[in-house]
């Protein structure tokens, strides 16, 4: 196993061009069924690292097993 500091990063943009994300303070967004999300996340290290989303859902409360959720990204 290796050692060193790994950065998670997740950000929501406004539109497709990812050009602007929301910010702390415009949080939480409010979208509507079958509106678009766009969504990045990366990892940061000193390794040859990749990140890859199998599972990712929206739910009301801070645990994944929440209810009522709605699936993100399933079977990624």
């Amino acid at each position: 196993m290796g050692f060193g500091d790994l950065i998670f990063t997740f950000n929501v943009y406004k539109a497709s061009s990812y050009s602007t994300p929301y910010s702390n303070n415009e949080f939480p967004v409010e979208v509507t069924l079958n509106d678009y999300m766009y969504f990045e996340y990366s990892v940061e290290s000193s390794a040859d690292l990749v990140v890859f989303a199998v599972t990712c859902k929206a739910t009301a409360g801070q645990s994944f097993y929440s209810s009522p959720y709605y699936n993100i990204i399933e079977n990624g």
